[in-house]
């Protein structure tokens, strides 16, 4: 008969770091005082597409995965998603120009 040896390994009770520091110092997620998101769903609205939305967000400091960029554009377009998916941010044609000035287009 095998006697089976009881491995016990001792494990690290204190966390690598200190619990409840979930913010990233830095991130940076809000355009003319909208969320990324809206704006990014203000930009599908107006007609504006994938390549130029993405600089517009990467020029203001955003970074969103082209992936989830694509989706939210495609939310401004469809009015009928705004009431499940959020509206898009009540950006003015001035205010999308600004934006779309700060990359040269």
């Amino acid at each position: 008969m095998k006697h089976s040896k009881n491995h016990s390994k001792e494990v690290s009770v204190q966390p690598s770091e200190p619990l409840g520091e979930t913010k990233q110092a830095g991130r940076k997620n809000k355009i003319l005082g909208f969320s990324a998101c809206a704006v990014a769903k203000a930009l599908g609205r107006a007609g504006i597409k994938l390549e130029e939305a993405d600089q517009i967000l990467r020029r203001q400091g955003v970074e969103m995965s082209r992936a989830s960029l694509s989706v939210q554009l495609g939310f401004g377009r469809n009015p009928a998603s705004w009431e499940k998916r959020g509206e898009p941010a009540p950006l003015t044609e001035d205010q999308i120009a600004e934006l779309r000035q700060a990359i040269g287009q």
